[in-house]
């Protein structure tokens, strides 16, 4: 029988969790706000960091939430009092979470995920700091290793659930 390797687990940050639906699926991390691309879940699916958007739209379900890093990747995991079947988002789940690179120079052309799959007017630049921007160094993704970036807006995450 192989011996399982215990990984450690670094809690980055937790509170209350809520998912709104109206025009588009929002996602509430305590005060932040999160438009989910294509209105539901899948196996992977995009997500973009707003200003503080007002909840519109139907409250469908709310919780706790945690972010913590594990094995090298970070994990977005939730508990919340229902599921949301329709949006396929089940009652506790986790997710691993990784951030887009904003670099224009990494991307053969300018990607297109904010215009097609948030049905944003215009696009929201991502002027990350210096520090966190390296964390990229010449990659198009980046494990979320620090909850800073979910205080940028423009800040688009990639979203695969286990």
């Amino acid at each position: 029988m192989a011996r399982q390797i215990q990984r450690p687990v670094h809690q980055l940050e937790e509170g209350p969790i809520a998912f709104y639906f109206g025009t588009r699926l929002l996602m509430r991390l305590g005060d932040r706000s999160i438009i989910i691309g294509r209105k539901r879940f899948t196996k992977r699916f995009w997500a973009l960091v707003v200003d503080a958007a007002p909840a519109d739209g139907e409250l469908l379900g709310e919780g706790h939430y945690q972010i913590f890093r594990h094995g090298g990747h970070t994990h977005l995991a939730f508990d919340l009092d229902r599921g949301i079947n329709e949006l396929n988002i089940p009652r506790q789940g986790s997710l691993i979470v990784t951030v887009m690179n904003p670099g224009p120079t990494v991307w053969e052309a300018p990607h297109p995920f904010q215009e097609e799959l948030f049905d944003l007017d215009l696009r929201i630049p991502t002027p990350f700091p210096p520090d966190l921007q390296s964390r990229f160094q010449d990659r198009r993704y980046a494990q979320m290793d620090t909850v800073e970036f979910l205080d940028h807006p423009g800040t688009e995450l990639v979203l695969i659930s286990e």
